[in-house]
């Protein structure tokens, strides 16, 4: 052969030489590699798979979480509806008593009335006061609401269940 001629072989020629000169460990350094690529080829899809689910789950929670906040925006809505509507009727038809008694909480399990109450308390009281006298002069118990907050209100509590308890008997 010409050694003119060998540099114009075709790519037939090129594959029967390297078939033919492949050693046994270069044959095992391709066919490790071509492990290799499938291994990572299988592990990025796998990675691919769980961060899609990852997604999604994610995107349900958020999902499950407003639809849980909807609800319960409703059911408050609904419960302040009817707290003012039972507040607006017991207002304008209870005794002043009656009115005190339905702002304290007589279940036992909170012996200290909390700063709303006690303010809207003092409110009603001023309002029925300032209904019966006109004057402008603030009541001193009305600027001490927050300073009563810790103090022990049982014996309060006491005489406005006897109070609600006279109020029940006169009617």
């Amino acid at each position: 052969m010409d050694p003119s001629s060998l540099l114009y072989t075709t790519e037939e020629t090129i594959e029967e030489v390297n078939v033919i000169e492949e050693s046994p460990l270069s044959k095992w350094e391709r066919e490790h590699q071509e492990m290799l690529l499938a291994r990572a080829q299988k592990s990025d899809d796998m990675h691919r798979a769980l961060l899609d689910k990852a997604r999604e789950d994610i995107a349900a929670i958020y999902a499950d979480r407003e639809k849980a906040i909807k609800a319960k925006q409703a059911q408050n809505d609904e419960a302040e509806k009817q707290f003012l509507q039972s507040q607006e009727t017991l207002f304008t038809h209870g005794t002043v008593w009656e009115q005190v008694a339905s702002m304290v909480d007589f279940s036992g399990s909170s012996q200290m009335l909390s700063r709303k109450k006690l303010a809207a308390a003092a409110a009603a009281a001023e309002k029925e006061k300032s209904n019966t006298t006109s004057t402008s002069a603030t009541s001193p118990s009305a600027t001490a609401i927050p300073e009563m907050e810790k103090e022990d209100t049982t014996r309060m509590r006491s005489v406005l269940i006897s109070l609600k308890a006279e109020g029940a008997q006169k009617d």
